[in-house]
């Protein structure tokens, strides 16, 4: 029950994080850093839900952990820039547009290195 919830809850953070990259290209708003904040809520508590599964299994940290850990951390870190980008524009909303696609792309690599790792451990 633990793993449906996880994989759900990733899986809206991975559609809020997408959506709002793609709406903030031309312009962010505030609806965008919303939506980066709900996807970071999602992916906060259904990482701790894939950690607490990690923990009972006896399941031992790999490279997808540690990538997993960084990305949490980066897109932490670019929902509080997409927040202050919102508010504040120039700048900081230039640099956020520049590395808001590495991020997501970062994320990506983690969800489908996720997948990759549940699947080779299911068989």
């Amino acid at each position: 029950m633990i793993v449906m919830w996880a994989r759900t809850l990733i899986l809206i953070a991975a559609v809020c994080y997408t959506v709002a990259v793609i709406l903030s290209r031309k312009e962010l708003k505030s609806f965008h850093a919303k939506l980066f904040l709900s996807g970071l809520l999602s992916d906060l508590v259904g990482t701790s839900l894939m950690y607490i599964m990690m923990l009972n299994e006896g399941i031992a940290w790999s490279i997808h952990s540690a990538v997993g850990v960084f990305a949490l951390v980066f897109m932490g870190i670019h929902a509080f820039w997409a927040i202050c980008a919102s508010k504040y524009h120039g700048v900081w909303a230039e640099l956020f547009h520049r590395w808001s696609v590495w991020a997501l792309a970062v994320w990506l690599f983690t969800l489908f290195s996720g997948v990759y790792v549940g699947i080779i451990s299911a068989h």
